[in-house]
């Protein structure tokens, strides 16, 4: 059976009830996760976080995150802008420079998982989850920056161009296996193999387009050249490679990282904290 879901009208007629609530919500269970983590319920007793799961809004493009962003949108045009908040993925926003409500806000890198991106999570990963002092982040980082980073260029320039790579078919079933290249000293990327292949796989594009795309690509490196690389780089591609390079299941990373993270460390992260005070702050009627 599946779970019971709030409609809208329910949800801004509980809000109506309950004038001292606030919520939260989030794209899944490990956002979910992370900010009963990072701020305890104990530190937030007027403060609900709700899985975007929990809520019926109309699919859309976008997947959970274009829900939440429908979501607030809607509960916005109720006048309850104080009283709810969304945190989803940054994804290309401030690469791109796309507008979300005031409300909504996203995580300071490109995705959660790069909050794990850090020497101090992945050797505790290492050293303590696996018991290896063989390796270290340092002895990866270059290679998980040297396979994930022009993957991400690929996702940004998709988005920005429009052409809609298809990158959840391609690399379904652990096929990013298929553009590594490994020459013994480093691991990078076939770009030249995997752009092929998204293009193969678009039913909107042709191998004409190949160059076009290649040289758009080229150029968006030169642009984003000095970018903090923990907004271009997605989880789940330098997940995976970090999986092959440590010869753990895939399956397991997720956990592992964000077992090993450190908290603590986060708590000044400009995006983090807004979203901290958004729950830990009574809202208006409470606060005068």
């Amino acid at each position: 059976m599946a779970p019971m879901r709030y409609t809208i009208t329910e949800l801004i007629g509980e809000l109506a009830l309950d004038r001292e609530k606030k919520i939260l919500f989030v794209e899944g269970g490990r956002d979910l996760s992370f900010w009963r983590k990072f701020t305890p319920p104990s530190t937030r007793p007027n403060s609900s976080i709700y899985p975007i799961c929990m809520i019926d809004v109309p699919a859309i493009s976008g997947g959970e995150r274009g829900r939440l962003i429908e979501l607030v949108k809607i509960l916005n045009q109720n006048g309850l802008e104080d009283r709810v908040s969304i945190f989803i993925d940054g994804d290309n926003n401030k690469i791109l420079e796309l507008t979300l409500p005031d409300n909504a806000i996203t995580t300071d890198y490109r995705d959660l998982e790069t909050y794990c991106f850090n020497a101090e999570c992945i050797n505790e990963l290492i050293q303590t989850g696996l018991a290896n002092n063989n390796v270290s982040f340092n002895d990866l980082s270059n290679k998980l920056i040297s396979f994930s980073y022009p993957i991400g260029l690929l996702r940004i320039e998709s988005e920005e161009s429009g052409i809609d790579l298809p990158f959840q078919r391609t690399f379904q079933k652990n096929k990013r296996k298929n553009y590594i290249l490994n020459n013994g000293e480093n691991i990078e990327l076939n770009e030249h193999k995997l752009l092929v292949n998204l293009i193969q796989n678009s039913s909107t594009l042709a191998m004409t387009n190949y160059e076009e795309i290649k040289e758009k690509l080229d150029k968006k490196k030169e642009d984003l050249e000095q970018i903090d690389i923990r907004l271009i780089i997605h989880g789940k591609d330098w997940f995976f490679i970090l999986a092959e390079l440590l010869s753990i299941p895939h399956e397991s990373v997720e956990a592992l990282l964000f077992i090993s993270l450190n908290y603590e460390e986060l708590h000044d992260l400009p995006n983090l904290k807004s979203t901290e005070c958004f729950l830990c702050t009574p809202p208006p009627e409470l606060a005068h």
